[in-house]
Parts: structure tokens; sequence; C-alpha cells
């Protein structure tokens, strides 16, 4: 798929997957300028089965995403994301590397979630937290000082309609649980 727009002069260029069953998702774009013909950013995706369910049956995934901005035609920086799923999808930890080249620090974002098979309600977010740190970020029990951002969960009624949520705040004196309650 190509986008020209003449407003800002650049070409964005789409490529979708064609081979089963990967076909449709974005393997990358990439953004040229109209006047030159040379990139000023791209990215690209990688992607894998997941088996799910029973036998022979599989999701396909992003495993990961790269970014790259480019200057003069040449990549000056680039920037990776990997995805982890659970066995139901669900992406549970990002790992954002960012210009590994730079040395820029790894960051994890994580999400549990809540899924029942049995009332087929998958996928809903339970927890969130940011750290730098992997084996912190998927750790829901505890907070850490040295390492943890930023962490929030949900609750849900019956129905899966929310009914709370709360966030970590670690500043402080008293360290603890802000929280708000939702009635339907």
């Amino acid at each position: 798929l190509r986008l020209i727009d003449s407003g800002s002069g650049l070409t964005t260029l789409t490529e979708h997957r064609q081979d089963f069953p990967y076909t449709g998702a974005i393997a990358g774009t990439r953004v040229t300028r109209n006047d030159t013909g040379q990139t000023v950013r791209s990215t690209s995706a990688e992607f894998s089965l997941l088996p799910i369910s029973s036998p022979g049956v599989y999701l396909a995934v992003r495993d990961s995403r790269t970014q790259t901005r480019h200057s003069g035609g040449r990549a000056s920086f680039r920037l990776k994301k990997s995805f982890t799923h659970d066995r139901f999808g669900n992406v549970v930890m990002i790992t954002d590397s960012g210009d590994t080249r730079a040395g820029d620090p790894v960051i994890y974002t994580c999400t549990r979630y809540s899924n029942d098979k049995t009332a087929w309600r998958m996928g809903y977010p339970i927890g969130h937290k940011i750290s730098a740190n992997a084996k912190s970020c998927s750790n829901f029990q505890s907070w850490s000082q040295k390492y943890d951002a930023s962490w929030s969960k949900q609750g849900y009624d019956s129905r899966q309609n929310i009914t709370s949520s709360a966030g970590y705040l670690a500043q402080g004196d008293s360290p603890g649980w802000i929280s708000e309650t939702f009635e339907h």
C-alpha cells in the first residue's frame, strides 16, 4: 500500500504479509522523501505461531518491532521492542530495548490478565507494571523500590465490568495503594 502525501513531501509504503497464516499482518513500512527518494524512517516486524487450545490450532503473534530513523539516507538510530505472549495470545511483557547502540536502558512493561476459558472471557487486564528489571516486572506480589516505576491493578464484576482501579504510590512516608471503585 503506497500513500503519497504531497503536503509533507513524503511517501509511505506499507508492506503486508501474504503468506498464510500471517496474511494481512504488517511486515514493515518505509517512509521516503518524494524529492530525493531517501528513506526517512522504516519499521519491520517479526511474527511467530503460538499453539493454542487443541493440537494444530495456532495464533499468529508479533514477536518484535524495530523502528529505524534515517538521516542523510543512513540509519541514525534504531529502536526495538520485543513481545512475550501468554497461551491466549495476550502480550504479557514488552521489552523496550531503546537504541542499544547508544546504550539506552531496557524498560519492561508487564500486564497480567484474567483468562476464563469456561466463560470465554479472556484478555481482561488485572495488573500493569513498568520496571527496569524483567523479574521484578512480572512479580505482581511486591514492589521493588530499586527497579519498578509504575504499578496498577483493576478489578471486575461477574459481567467483566470494571469495579476498581488502583495505583501504587511508592513515594512519601507511607507507600501504598490509591484506589477508586466504580458502581454499575
